[in-house]
């Protein structure tokens, strides 16, 4: 008997200078090119790894959304993963 098992898929974003002023920083995802402002992060650990990332820096994230009583799209970096987007092109 095979067992099927789901593939997860892992984000990449584009670290970009930040236009919300609650932001800590925006992300833009590379396949939708959507914005997300990111304004905390799950652990301390985890915040200063990320900050090591520049603006223009390509990163492999998992977000979660953070719910605001006025509605605000805004998330969380709840795990910052090695390397970045897969190249194409490079498959020999």
């Amino acid at each position: 008997m095979s067992v099927e098992t789901a593939s997860k898929v892992v984000d990449s974003y584009t670290v970009a200078a930040k236009e919300c002023e609650d932001a800590e920083l925006e992300l833009v995802h590379h396949t939708t090119g959507k914005t997300y402002d990111v304004v905390d992060y799950a652990d301390p650990i985890l915040e200063a790894k990320f900050k090591g990332h520049g603006t223009g820096s390509s990163v492999r994230v998992d977000l979660a959304p953070i719910e605001t009583d006025d509605g605000d799209d805004l998330w969380m970096v709840t795990r910052l993963l090695p390397g970045g987007p897969p190249r194409t092109g490079l498959a020999r």
